[in-house]
């Protein structure tokens, strides 16, 4: 969480989580993250909003696996290793929210079981981590983070997100 220090280069937590843990399936299989600098460059640039309370946008090119680092480095990452976290996915077509969940839950699934995280709702809409126990009057009770991700598609409603305190959106396409 806090990073580590190596041959005098400081890498972010969130960077190193993403380095070690983070499989894609691509058309040469199933793949961890290469070192690229511009990874590493938006992991410090992540790191500054987060500490001074900034907003970050980020234009990126395509095929430059900006959108798979910032899913891991941004959403995922706050998700597991944050209470009280609450983010946003939102996108103009339905199709790219649903890609965005897709490769997220495929990624999810491929974690070691240290970091594996129950989910009390995980649908299109809202991925809610926690868990349900019987406490000791018998009854059910949910327990856990509660933390969230909700999922929206803004074509016809761009006023999805309204009244939820977001700690970040990721904006597709």
């Amino acid at each position: 969480i806090n990073g580590i220090e190596i041959k005098g280069i400081w890498i972010p937590g969130r960077f190193y989580y993403y380095m070690n843990y983070k499989q894609m399936s691509t058309i040469k299989g199933v793949v961890t993250p290469d070192m690229i600098d511009l990874h590493l460059e938006l992991a410090y640039y992540i790191e500054h909003c987060k500490a001074n309370g900034r907003n970050l946008i980020c234009a990126k090119g395509r095929r430059k696996g900006i959108s798979e680092a910032a899913s891991t480095m941004i959403i995922d990452y706050g998700w597991r290793f944050t209470e009280g976290y609450k983010a946003g996915v939102a996108a103009g077509n339905k199709t790219y929210v649903d890609d965005f969940l897709a490769k997220w839950r495929f990624a999810d699934s491929r974690l070691p079981p240290e970091f594996s995280t129950k989910k009390l709702t995980d649908n299109d809409n809202e991925i809610i981590a926690g868990y349900t126990i019987r406490n000791d009057y018998g009854d059910f009770e949910d327990k856990g983070t509660f933390n969230t991700i909700y999922a929206r598609t803004m074509h016809i409603n761009p006023n999805m997100f309204k009244g939820l305190y977001l700690n970040d959106v990721i904006a597709e396409e």
